[in-house]
C-alpha cells in the first residue's frame, strides 16, 4: 500500500485513502516554514526602516535615498537564488554581489541596532536617560559600529586562505605510511561571487602540496 492509493485486491479498483497524506503534511510545512522566513524578513526590514530610516528624521532626499536602498538590497537578496539557477551567469554576478553585501551588512546592522536598543532600554530603566532616546545619534552609532565589522568581514572573506601546516604524532600509526600528507580545505563557497578563477587557483594551491589525502570539510 502506498501513500497515494490502495489496491483493492478483489475488484482491482483503486481506492483513495481517507485523511490528509503524507504530501499535503509537506506542503503544509513548506508553506508554514515560508510564511515565517517572510513575516521575519520583512519584519527585520521594517525594524531596520523604522529605526535606522524613519525615527532619525534625516532630510527628505536623504531619507527617500535610504527607502530606495533598503528596498531594492531586499529584493536582490531575494531574487538571487532565483538569478543563480535561471539567469546567464553574468546577470546572476551582477545579483549576487549587493545581495552577499546586504545579508552580511544587514545582519550586522540588525544586531547592532538590537543591542543598541537593549541598552537604551537598561539605562532608561535605571534613570541614566531619559525621554526618547531614539533619533540621529543612536542611528549614527550603529551605523559607526556596525560598517567597520561588515568592511572587516568583508576583507576577511574575500582574502585567499592560507597554508596551516600541522604535523601530527600517533603513537600506532604505521610506519610504512609516516609522512602521510592529508590537505584539508573547508568552507568553500563556490559562486557567482568565488568563481572558476579562484577555484583553478585553489586546486593549484593544493596540487603544489602533495597530499596523499584531500579532505574537504564545511561548518
Amino acid at each position: 500500500m502506498s501513500d497515494s492509493l490502495a489496491q483493492d485486491a478483489d475488484s482491482g479498483r483503486e481506492i483513495e485513502p481517507e485523511g490528509p497524506t503524507l504530501w499535503t503534511f509537506r506542503w503544509v510545512w513548506a508553506a508554514a516554514a515560508l510564511l515565517l522566513f517572510a513575516a521575519f524578513y520583512v519584519g527585520a526590514h521594517f525594524y531596520l526602516a523604522t529605526r535606522l530610516i524613519v525615527e532619525p528624521e534625516w532630510s527628505a532626499s536623504l531619507t527617500a535615498w535610504l527607502w530606495v536602498g533598503l528596498c531594492l538590497l531586499g529584493t536582490l537578496t531575494l531574487l538571487q537564488p532565483l538569478a543563480e539557477r535561471f539567469l546567464p551567469i553574468w546577470v546572476d554576478r551582477i545579483v549576487a554581489w549587493p545581495a552577499a553585501l546586504w545579508m552580511g551588512f544587514g545582519f550586522f546592522f540588525l544586531l547592532t541596532l538590537a543591542a543598541s536598543d537593549v541598552l537604551l532600554v537598561a539605562l532608561e530603566y535605571l534613570g541614566l536617560l531619559t525621554g526618547d532616546s531614539a533619533g540621529r545619534g543612536q542611528a549614527l552609532a550603529v551605523g559607526l559600529i556596525a560598517g567597520p565589522i561588515g568592511l572587516w568581514s568583508l576583507v576577511q572573506g574575500l582574502r585567499k586562505p592560507e597554508v596551516k601546516t600541522v604535523e601530527v604524532e600517533l603513537g600506532r600509526w604505521p610506519a610504512g605510511l609516516d609522512g602521510f600528507r592529508i590537505v584539508q580545505i573547508s568552507d568553500i563557497h563556490f559562486g557567482p561571487i568565488l568563481d572558476e578563477r579562484f577555484a583553478e587557483w585553489l586546486k593549484d594551491q593544493v596540487n603544489a602540496l602533495k597530499p596523499d589525502l584531500i579532505a574537504v570539510t564545511g561548518d
